[in-house]
C-alpha cells in the first residue's frame, strides 16, 4: 500500500461532453464555497475524488464503474484502503459495492430519508437551538413569497383554495404549502428537510389573520410583508411556550445488520452517550481498543466509525499514546456537499438553483440586518478594509471568504448551508472558469460595501434591497 495518494496517478471516468473547466479546479471552488478543509487522510480523499467526478458526469445512477481490485488498481492503494472508500460512499447513501459476475460499485440515488437523519445528526451535535429551526422555516417561506407570480408553476389560487377547505391549520402545514406554491424545487427539497426538525410548537394554530391574506392575495409582496411582519411574533410565543424544553435527538439508529449497519450503530451510541454540549467542547472519547471493549465490537467496526465521523467532522482521531477519537463542532460542509449531489441526482436544473440561491441570499441579509451584534459589525468593517486592496484579475474563490462571512452574521446555521449547497451545486454546472474582472471587481465591492452599511443600521428591507441590487448588478457585470 502507498505511504500517500497522488491524486495524479488516478485514472479519471469518461468526461462530460462541453464540460472545459477541469474538475480538480471546480473541486477546489466548491470547498472555498462551502468552507471545507478535507482531512489528508487517503479514503476520504479517494471517497471525495469519486463522488466529485459523479457530479461532473450528472450523476449517471446504475452506472458500474468497476469491482474492488479494479479500483485499488485506479487509484494505486491497497485494497483494505478501497474498501474504507467503499464504505464512505455506502454511509453518504451514493454507491453499493454489487458481488458477483457483472458486479461491482454501482452509482445509486441518493435517498431523502437518509439526508434526513444526516441532518438530526448535525443539528444534535452542532446544538442546534429550536428557534434557529424555526426562523430558518420563515425564511424558506419568505424565499419562496420572492418567486412566487414569477412563471405559470406559482399558483396563489391553490393557496386560497387550501384554506378555504380548512386544509391548512397550524404553521408547518401553511409553511410547506407555500414553499410548494414557488413551484421551486430546489426549496421544497430543503423544506423537507428544515420541516422534519421543526419541533412540536408547530402544531400550534397560526395567526387568525393568515386565513384571509392568502384568500385575498393577489400578489407576491403581500405575502412577503405578511411573513415579515408575523415572524417575530411567531418566534416570541414560540420562544415563551412550553416548547423551550425541546431539544434535537440523535438521528435514529440503523436497522441494517451489516457492516455499515455495525459502525453506523457504534457512531449513534457515541452520540447518544454524549450530550451536545460535552460534544462541542471537544472531549475525548477513547481510542481504538477502549471504544471496542466498551461496546463489544470487532476493532474494524470502531476505525469504519471513526472514519464515518470524520466524513462528517463530527470527531477527528488524534495519535499518540494517551490521544484517540476526540469529537468536535462540525462545519456545515459535509451536509452541504451532501445536499448538493442529492440536488444533481435528482436532476435539479440550473435554473432552479439559480432562482433558489438568489432568493435565501436576499433573505439571509436581512436576517444579518436583525441578528449582527456590535462585535459583527466591527468584524464587517474589517471585512471591507481588507476587501478593498484587491486587485483584478482574481480566481473567484478569493471572495467566498467575504460572502461567508456576511452569511455567519445572520447566525442561522442551517440557512448558510443551505445557501452553501445550492451554489456549490451551481459551480458544478458551470460551463466556464469563472474570473473575476476589474469591473466585476468594482462591482462587488462597491454593492457589498453597501450592503455591509445596510446591515450595520439594522434595517432589514434595506439590507434586501442591498443584497438584490448587488446581485443584479454582479450578474449585468458577468453578462458584459
Amino acid at each position: 500500500m502507498n505511504a500517500s495518494f497522488d491524486e495524479s496517478r488516478a485514472p479519471r471516468l469518461p468526461s462530460p461532453e462541453g464540460a472545459t473547466p477541469p474538475s480538480r479546479l471546480l473541486a477546489e471552488l466548491v470547498n472555498s464555497v462551502v468552507g471545507s478543509q478535507p482531512l489528508n487522510k487517503q479514503p476520504l480523499l479517494i471517497a471525495d475524488i469519486l463522488e466529485e467526478e459523479l457530479l461532473r458526469l450528472g450523476w449517471p445512477v446504475g452506472l458500474r464503474i468497476g469491482g474492488e481490485p479494479e479500483l485499488a488498481q485506479r487509484y494505486g492503494v491497497g485494497r483494505d484502503v478501497l474498501r474504507e472508500v467503499v464504505r464512505l460512499l455506502e454511509a453518504r447513501g451514493h454507491v453499493r459495492m454489487r458481488r458477483g459476475p457483472g458486479g461491482g460499485m454501482e452509482i445509486v440515488q441518493p435517498n431523502l430519508d437518509d439526508l434526513i437523519g444526516r441532518f438530526f445528526g448535525y443539528a444534535y451535535v452542532s446544538g442546534t437551538s429550536p428557534d434557529c429551526v424555526m426562523a430558518t422555516w420563515l425564511d424558506l417561506q419568505a424565499a419562496a413569497a420572492r418567486l412566487m407570480g414569477r412563471g405559470p408553476d406559482r399558483d396563489w389560487a391553490a393557496l386560497g383554495e387550501a384554506f378555504a377547505n380548512h386544509a391548512i391549520a397550524a404553521p408547518k402545514e401553511l409553511g410547506t404549502a407555500i414553499i410548494a406554491a414557488s413551484g421551486n424545487p430546489v426549496l421544497v427539497i430543503i423544506g423537507e428537510l428544515i420541516g422534519a426538525l421543526l419541533p412540536p410548537a408547530c402544531v400550534h394554530p397560526v395567526p387568525n389573520d393568515a386565513d384571509a391574506l392568502l384568500r385575498t392575495v393577489d400578489g407576491a409582496p403581500a405575502l412577503l410583508d405578511w411573513l415579515r411582519s408575523s415572524a417575530e411574533t411567531m418566534l416570541q410565543s414560540f420562544d415563551t411556550d412550553d416548547s423551550t424544553d425541546f431539544r434535537i435527538d440523535p438521528p435514529p439508529a440503523p436497522q441494517s445488520a451489516c457492516f455499515r449497519g455495525q459502525a453506523m450503530q457504534l457512531v449513534h451510541d457515541l452520540m447518544t452517550a454524549t450530550s451536545p454540549e460535552q460534544w462541542r467542547r471537544g472531549t475525548l472519547i477513547g481510542n481504538e481498543f477502549d471504544l471496542a471493549d466498551r461496546f463489544g465490537v470487532d476493532k474494524s467496526v470502531v476505525r469504519q466509525a471513526i472514519r464515518l465521523m470524520e466524513d462528517a467532522e463530527t470527531a477527528t482521531s488524534l495519535p499518540g499514546r494517551g490521544r484517540g477519537l476526540v469529537t468536535r463542532l462540525p462545519s456545515t460542509a459535509p451536509l452541504s456537499r451532501l445536499l448538493c449531489a442529492f440536488f444533481v441526482a435528482h436532476q435539479v436544473t440550473a435554473k432552479d438553483g439559480e432562482d433558489a440561491f438568489l432568493a435565501l441570499r436576499i433573505e439571509c441579509a436581512g436576517s444579518a440586518a436583525q441578528r449582527a451584534t456590535q462585535e459583527d459589525k466591527a468584524t464587517l468593517l474589517a471585512m471591507l478594509h481588507d476587501l478593498k486592496p484587491l486587485k483584478a484579475p482574481l480566481p473567484v474563490s478569493a471572495l467566498q471568504c467575504f460572502e461567508r462571512l456576511q452569511q455567519h452574521v445572520a447566525h442561522n446555521n442551517l440557512l448558510s448551508l443551505s445557501i452553501d449547497a445550492v451554489k456549490a451545486f451551481l459551480t458544478w454546472r458551470m460551463a466556464t472558469w469563472p474570473v473575476v474582472t476589474a469591473d466585476i471587481l468594482e462591482t462587488y465591492k462597491e454593492h457589498t460595501t453597501q450592503v455591509v452599511a445596510a446591515i450595520c443600521t439594522g434595517d432589514t428591507a434595506s439590507a434586501c434591497e442591498a443584497e438584490v441590487a448587488k446581485l443584479v448588478a454582479l450578474s449585468t457585470a458577468r453578462a458584459v
